[in-house]
């Protein structure tokens, strides 16, 4: 149960460091609960302590609404500006996840897994019929996991700024730049992103699959439940939810990336993605008129018009039948690509964007560049990398090959890969780092969630 690795006691102070911005967010801006709510503290069989309910209950005609809180939050704290909106409309169930709020707080393990089942057991007792569920952060998580082994209790779910999701070291790299970018300024915040990304690569390689970094269940609450989280694969879930999904994300939260929120629109069969001008971690606090319109839109559209919109979410894409260009980039920085495209040529280019395209082929040397909501395609090599790092969110990558790299790190969130031949293939060390992705080849088909590292010759 020990830390044993330097880099190890890194990832659990990135851990730390996350509880505590959240409790410092969370003790600005959370207040009192709703004097329209009800308090009933109930024993409870997963944690085997005392967990606090709130619920307003006025016709059982009414549909649910269940609230879910994040890390070190409280349900009628973090939802407060939500609860006294939807009372007159709806039945609302909330309530302080184990571990925090006026819930007992024992030594436990706050996994995800543990929680769904304690979410179970709540709505079982408090509800009698099929619910809206809305979950934030760690919350936002849990009601994802739900959604996906209750699908016949849920109507609807709509995840906000979820935490984890990504891989872990996607996560932890992303927060770090993210952190360091608003503090200390973005260029900073890019080599502090890199920097991390690297040592915790290397971590990772040299841990293996036998050992890993756990934190004692002695540990604080905050801790325990956000290793448990980081620790968690939803990949093998997202492809099986069918249950309409609204996703809700604050634009610049480095809590909690938007890159998230792009990477589960497109793995998920039914999701659309909401963006919220501004940064922090609490849109619906932050900005609750935006969030409550949100959600009643999302609760009363029919179904029908949600599953157009879906069919719509990569309408940013340009079609084949638009004309294709060729686009080089030398010795340049900053530059972005948006459009159809023949094919697209990297060379020593640094902050290149590529977003809401459609490609016949990438190639990158000595290139840091990232892809965002597109399609690249191609009858033979789709994506060649050489001495490069690419971060790819949100795109789907197809060809005889996928990827071909050399000498490079790939980060890959939310990506579905299919080759014909294979989906990655290395002619030299490089990594290939997966969060939520899917790949489709000769050798490997399935979800995939982990580091890959590959030499000379090999593939998948």
């Amino acid at each position: 149960m020990q830390i044993s690795t330097k880099n190890g006691a890194l990832f659990i102070a990135i851990l730390c460091l996350i509880a505590l911005l959240n409790q410092n967010a969370l003790a600005q801006t959370s207040t009192p609960h709703s004097k329209q709510l009800t308090k009933e503290c109930i024993k409870e069989p997963v944690f085997n302590g005392t967990a606090c309910v709130f619920y307003h209950t006025t016709d059982e005609t009414k549909e649910i609404v269940v609230l879910v809180h994040g890390i070190n939050g409280s349900g009628p704290g973090d939802w407060h500006k939500q609860i006294n909106k939807l009372i007159p409309k709806y039945n609302v169930l909330t309530f302080d996840l184990p571990g925090f709020g006026e819930s007992s707080k024992t030594p436990k393990n706050y996994t995800p897994e543990a929680y769904v089942r304690f979410l179970d057991f709540v709505t079982q007792r408090f509800t009698n019929k099929p619910f809206y569920l809305v979950g934030h952060s760690l919350g936002g998580a849990i009601a994802l996991l739900y959604t996906a082994k209750y699908p016949d209790n849920v109507k609807r779910t709509v995840i906000t700024d979820a935490a984890g999701i990504l891989h872990k070291i996607a996560y932890s790299k992303s927060f770090v730049g993210g952190w360091a970018g608003k503090h200390l300024g973005k260029s900073f915040g890019k080599f502090l992103e890199g920097a991390t990304g690297e040592m915790l690569n290397r971590a990772e390689r040299w841990r293996g699959k036998k050992a890993n970094i756990k934190p004692k269940i002695t540990d604080s609450p905050n801790i325990v439940a956000g290793h448990a989280l980081s620790q968690a694969d939803f990949s093998a879930y997202l492809d099986d939810i069918r249950t309409p999904i609204l996703i809700i994300w604050q634009e610049d939260d480095y809590i909690a990336p938007i890159r998230t929120g792009i990477a589960l629109t497109m793995r998920l069969p039914l999701a659309k993605l909401e963006v919220i001008k501004g940064d922090g971690h609490m849109p619906m606090q932050n900005h609750p008129d935006r969030f409550n319109q949100l959600l009643f839109d999302f609760f009363n559209i029919p179904i029908e018009q949600f599953r157009h919109d879906n069919s719509e979410k990569l309408k940013a894409i340009p079609g084949t039948s638009e004309a294709a260009t060729q686009a080089i980039c030398k010795n340049k920085r900053n530059i972005v690509f948006e459009g159809n495209y023949e094919k697209i040529e990297l060379f020593n280019c640094a902050g290149i964007k590529i977003i809401n395209s459609h490609i016949k082929q990438i190639y990158a040397y000595e290139t840091r560049f990232e892809v965002i909501n597109s399609i690249i395609d191609s009858n033979g090599l789709a994506v060649e990398v050489d001495g490069s790092e690419a971060v790819f969110t949100g795109t789907q990558i197809s060809g005889d090959i996928a990827i071909e790299a050399s000498r490079s790190r790939l980060d890959l969130a939310g990506v579905e890969l299919q080759g014909k031949t294979s989906s990655i293939t290395a002619k030299s060390r490089s990594e290939f780092l997966f969060s939520i992705s899917r790949m489709d080849s000769p050798e490997f088909q399935g979800t995939i969630h982990n580091l890959i590292s590959l030499t000379n010759g090999m593939s998948r």
